[in-house]
């Protein structure tokens, strides 16, 4: 069986039964990061890779770009489990014939992103790249308390979320559609060229609420990164936690009705793309009912049943569920 036929999640499974488990690990894969034991307290751990023409086009996106996002989706993974983040190592594959100033533009992406929270860049390796071009990004934290993870929600729990949804994933359908910058938006209302603007930079290097995440952890039960969609990972934290995690559409709609001017443009439905759209790298996170953090809207409730993610207790199925849903989720707005 090919890799292609596998899926990620059942061939990560399979390669976490072959490697050791070790004797400092306090929270091994599963997780946002790793938290890992040391003699003097503990720290968190995540690694990620990007790859070029998987994980983002150079032609879409500038290398100050592409090193903002590298940084962001590390930082949000620490973030996610309540630690500050303190130290990263980058890594780089890179074809021969790259520019030496693309390659320092890279650098103050990264820089943009660890800087303003004191994040030290401290090491990594260089290489050269048959290929595509690849950035591997280890980041490690502080736990600010004991780490937050996926398996806290409790049955009771508001649902809350912070930073966007859909943003990403619209920015990826403006580019696909061939709507790569204002030049290609003359067409459009302004309303909507700011709409497009927003999602395309959002999409090109995600700004993950990391500061209104750090300072929830303490109020909060469970928590986790929105990188591969509300409903995927929705439905993970519902997996590890054995309860239901069931998303209002009325509280989501004010975040889908922010983005329908553009589904004719982009030929999809916000509704979708705010449930399924991934890489906002927003935080969902389950707290006591009257302690909704600052920064956190309320989208949802955890309930008894089965260990999974429903919309107003229907199961997402994709476009037509969601669409189900849609005209009595419009009635709606967000509270927090």
């Amino acid at each position: 069986m090919k890799i292609g036929e596998r899926g990620e999640d059942r061939l990560i499974a399979e390669i976490i039964t072959r490697l050791p488990v070790g004797t400092q690990t306090l929270v091994g894969p599963g997780d946002d990061c790793a938290h890992i034991a040391a003699r003097r307290g503990s720290y968190v751990v995540s690694t990620d890779l990007l790859v070029e023409g998987t994980h983002f086009r150079a032609e879409w996106s500038s290398a100050f770009d592409i090193g903002a996002r590298a940084a962001a989706q590390n930082l949000a993974d620490v973030a996610a489990m309540g630690a500050h983040p303190s130290a990263m190592t980058v890594g780089l594959a890179l074809p021969a014939d790259v520019e030496v100033e693309w390659v320092s533009e890279l650098a103050e992406g990264i820089a943009s992103r660890c800087r303003p929270l004191g994040v030290g860049v401290v090491g990594g390796d260089m290489t050269t790249a048959a290929h595509d071009l690849t950035i591997a990004v280890t980041v490690m934290g502080d736990p600010v308390g004991a780490p937050l993870r996926r398996d806290g929600a409790r049955v009771g729990d508001a649902v809350c979320l912070a930073g966007t949804l859909g943003y990403s994933a619209t920015g990826l359908a403006l580019y696909t559609v061939g709507r790569s910058g204002d030049d290609g938006d003359a067409d459009l209302t302004q309303h909507q060229r700011g709409l497009a603007r927003s999602c395309r930079a959002i999409y090109r290097a995600p700004r993950p609420p990391l500061e209104a995440m750090i300072a929830a952890a303490g109020s909060l039960h469970a928590a986790m990164d929105v990188s591969d969609g509300l409903a995927k990972d929705a439905a993970r934290m519902a997996a590890a936690s054995g309860a239901c995690i069931d998303l209002d559409p009325r509280l989501l709609a004010p975040f889908a009705n922010a983005l329908a001017p553009l589904d004719d443009i982009v030929g999809s439905c916000a509704h979708e793309r705010v449930a399924s759209g991934g890489e906002d790298h927003a935080f969902l996170a389950t707290c006591d009912p009257g302690e909704i953090p600052a920064g956190f809207t309320l989208i949802g409730r955890v309930k008894k049943g089965p260990a999974t993610c429903t919309f107003g207790g229907l199961a997402h199925e994709g476009a037509g569920g969601w669409e189900s849903l849609r005209h009595e989720g419009d009635k709606g707005e967000a509270t927090s």
